[in-house]
């Protein structure tokens, strides 16, 4: 977690996005100290705002993971909300009226996967849990399309969460269901014990593989998931 000099708190900075604490408020004035806002950068706003912008309002995608998981146990979405003025930490932080549309809130994870497993073993409980939610998805038609280790943040509860459905499809067919599990299965070798070695290396290594189905860790989590679930 970074903290700058004046403002909140960079919960998390990818590629295309930054998370920050505390979130933009609401207009409607609810309670926001357990959200945070994703904001776009602007360098990526030519490729990731149709993104943002379907998400937004694939009111079927929000609606079915609503009921999927309406507690966000397995999932954290992002939440409907009318942006209101920005804090002065979010202006100290570089926060500018205009980025608002690029922005959406969320539920506050913690640590991401990826930076988690540095410093703590994943429990066959936390490991489970992954594999439960995207078995849920998947039995509700749904693929999430960009399951890797930083779309997956720890939870206050210390249980992992999977978030950014930016590239999620709603309605998916078993064919296409199917190619997201062989992806996932297929990108790594395997091994029946969860939280050796191998577990470690894909995850700790640069990502080569975007905009596409899975990455290689999830394969171990289905692997262990199919002789033990």
């Amino acid at each position: 977690m970074k903290t700058r000099k004046r403002g909140g708190r960079i919960l998390g900075e990818g590629a295309f996005s930054i998370v920050i604490y505390p979130a933009i408020p609401c207009k409607d004035g609810r309670d926001m100290t357990t959200k945070v806002s994703r904001v776009i950068k602007r360098t990526h706003r030519d490729v990731r705002n149709l993104e943002m912008n379907l998400m937004e309002h694939n009111e079927p995608l929000l609606s079915a993971l609503k009921k999927i998981d309406p507690n966000q146990k397995y999932f954290f979405y992002g939440e409907p909300c009318e942006l209101g003025e920005l804090l002065p930490e979010n202006k100290e932080d570089g926060i500018e009226d205009s980025d608002k549309q690029f922005s959406e809130i969320l539920e506050k994870g913690g640590l991401t996967l990826r930076n988690y497993i540095k410093h703590h073993p994943l429990t066959k409980t936390q490991i489970k849990h992954i594999v439960t939610g995207i078995n849920k998805l998947h039995k509700n038609g749904i693929i999430h399309g960009d399951v890797y280790s930083r779309n997956i943040v720890i939870g206050d509860d210390d249980m992992p969460r999977i978030i950014d459905f930016g590239h999620a499809l709603i309605g998916a067919n078993s064919v296409i269901i199917n190619m997201e599990k062989k992806h996932i299965k297929r990108l790594f070798p395997g091994s029946n014990t969860y939280n050796n070695k191998y577990w470690y290396a894909p995850l700790l290594r640069k990502e080569v593989y975007h905009y596409v189905l899975a990455h290689p860790e999830l394969g171990l989590v289905y692997h262990i998931s199919e002789q033990e679930m």
